[in-house]
């Protein structure tokens, strides 16, 4: 097992338990009305950006140490999808907060 596959199996098993524990949490929520739900919804979207951060980094660890590349660069094909991926998880936090706000 790679280094990138053990880090993605932790990263998985740790947030399951976060999501599972956000999800008994989210019966509470609909007692908070539309607000606790959006802000639910942002914390799933910020657990997924983690997610993706983490990735991205045990992606760019292996790129270096098993594929011994001496750079990268943003337009890699792999690198390119966390970028985007990131990118529109963090286009609909901010899209949920605006909706929050007006509520």
């Amino acid at each position: 097992m790679t280094f990138r596959q053990r880090m993605e199996e932790a990263i998985n098993k740790g947030l399951k338990t976060s999501l599972d524990v956000l999800e008994k949490a989210k019966d509470k929520t609909v007692e908070l009305g539309e607000k606790g739900a959006k802000k639910f919804e942002i914390m799933k979207l910020e657990h997924r950006v983690e997610k993706q951060f983490a990735e991205l980094g045990a992606c760019i660890y292996e790129m270096f140490t098993e594929k011994k590349l001496d750079t990268i660069a943003k337009d890699n094909e792999e690198i390119g999808r966390f970028i985007n991926e990131i990118s529109n998880l963090e286009r609909q936090i901010d899209d949920t907060e605006k909706t929050m706000k007006k509520l």
